[in-house]
């Protein structure tokens, strides 16, 4: 009897341990941001995996709030801001806990345009296969800042907690996680500004179309002093 008593106590406080241990977890600085910024990520996530699955069957109908240059703007812009995020984030999971809720917060308030505008840019895209790329950048730039935000909330901002800081020898300790988004963020924003130019570059030349189109009604100057054939000849090497 002794002993069944000695381990039903032993038991009891066991478990009121884990539960105080838990508590302080769940009650540490920056923990309920964190888990409300992985909530909204993933909606996000569930957004772009919606808009890529109608991309794949061709059913991305175009979103008329903005332009294809408008949306491109927004999506740099968001992405700019979140690569400036990511370093105090680092220092924040390892040693500043009283950091990681303002930032992980502002993560996710700046991942939500990123990923709807995204979204924009390749239902403006004319080329499915322009449209899957960016959706699936964007897909991996919203899971590795997922990762990203679990791995900050694993520190929890404790100097102590070193093994958080390097992970184990997958790529999922702070350091690595942040690397690996910085270098998500970096590609993403350099493929967008390629995107951005050449769309600016097409613009140009509509433009120089659409006003050929509109003098093809007009007299040219000179045309008395030039023959039919002499035009003629003029528009056929001029074509070739």
């Amino acid at each position: 009897p002794t002993y069944q008593q000695y381990a039903q106590h032993s038991h009891s406080v066991s478990e009121a341990i884990k539960q105080i241990v838990q508590s302080i977890r769940t009650s540490a600085p920056g923990q309920r941001e964190c888990d409300r910024a992985i909530e909204q990520m993933n909606a996000a996530l569930r957004r772009v995996d919606q808009a890529s699955l109608a991309a794949i069957s061709q059913n991305l109908d175009p979103i008329n709030t903005n332009n294809l240059k408008g949306f491109q703007e927004q999506v740099i812009n968001s992405a700019m801001q979140l690569l400036e995020l990511i370093e105090p984030v680092r220092m924040a999971a390892k040693g500043e806990a009283e950091k990681i809720g303002h930032l992980v917060s502002n993560i996710a308030r700046y991942l939500d345009p990123l990923a709807d505008n995204a979204i924009g840019c390749a239902s403006k895209a004319t080329n499915s296969q322009r449209q899957t790329d960016t959706l699936d950048q964007t897909k991996t730039i919203v899971e590795s800042l997922i990762q990203l935000t679990f791995a900050a909330k694993e520190g929890g901002g404790n100097p102590k907690a070193t093994q958080t800081h390097q992970g184990p020898k997958i790529r999922s300790g702070i350091d690595e996680t942040v690397d690996t988004v910085k270098e998500n963020l970096q590609e993403f924003i350099a493929n967008m500004e390629d995107q951005a130019s050449s769309s600016g570059a097409v613009d140009s030349m509509i433009s120089n179309l659409s006003m050929s189109i509109s003098r093809t009604e007009e007299r040219v100057p000179g045309a008395d002093n030039m023959s039919y054939v002499d035009f003629q000849t003029s528009m056929v090497q001029l074509a070739q």
